[in-house]
């Protein structure tokens, strides 16, 4: 029940948020709120493990039978709701253990995850030979049959969106996007026009080539044929 999972997992990433913010300028603390800087590309990375986490145990939980079982006669839609009481009890009772342990170490889960994980990977798909891998990887796929771009895109658009995120930070403070500030190079921007655009691997040379120096008659078909939709990345 995707609807459901989805809210589920929403309550669970607020329960694992930090609950207050310290005012960098004043030092004062504030209380009872939501944090925005980790509803934005610093709490990506988290939030898609929180997803996936929690659709995971809430589909399990159901397939377990862990629920409140209404009679026949109950709308489905309000059947839903209370299938879901249970698992939503035992998810957020979890949630709320693994904010009291982060808590106690002085930090939180979105933070232990930025700085453990998101960070790192921001850095490290940041650098010349991982985008050169990332770029070569998605053709590589496609030598099978398999849609490489979607299984890249699917697995680094977390990072390459938070690196954008991390860039509009840096403008939002007025400073000069650049390396010594801090600045991301390969973002989601960079991979649609520098790795994708035209089709996976920048096709669109190999159509115009087929078009202009083919020998068989087929490939020149075949480039009339694919210059329009490449001109729209199919």
């Amino acid at each position: 029940d995707g609807l459901n999972a989805g809210f589920l997992a929403l309550v669970t990433f607020l329960i694992l948020s930090p609950g207050s913010k310290t005012d960098a300028a004043s030092g004062i603390t504030i209380g009872n709120v939501i944090d925005k800087d980790w509803g934005g590309g610093q709490g990506m990375v988290a939030a898609i493990i929180i997803g996936l986490v929690v659709g995971a145990i809430y589909s399990k939980l159901l397939d377990m039978k862990i629920t409140i079982k209404m009679p026949d006669g109950v709308p489905e839609g309000v059947s839903k709701q209370f299938a879901a009481l249970i698992p939503a009890g035992i998810i957020f009772t979890g949630a709320m253990l693994l904010f009291i342990v982060f808590n106690s170490m002085d930090t939180n889960f979105m933070a232990w995850i930025y700085k453990v994980l998101q960070s790192p990977l921001q850095n490290v798909t940041d650098s010349l030979p991982a985008i050169m891998f990332l770029a070569a990887l998605a053709p590589f796929f496609w030598i099978f049959g398999i849609h490489g771009t979607t299984i890249v895109s699917g697995v680094m658009d977390g990072i390459f969106l938070a690196n954008t995120a991390a860039n509009q930070a840096i403008l939002d403070k007025g400073m000069a996007l650049t390396i010594a500030n801090g600045a991301k190079i390969v973002t989601k921007q960079f991979w649609d026009n520098y790795i994708i655009m035209t089709g996976t691997g920048i096709t669109i040379g190999l159509v115009v080539a087929m078009l202009i120096a083919a020998k068989a008659s087929k490939n020149k078909t075949l480039g009339k044929i694919a210059l329009v939709p490449g001109v729209f990345n199919i």
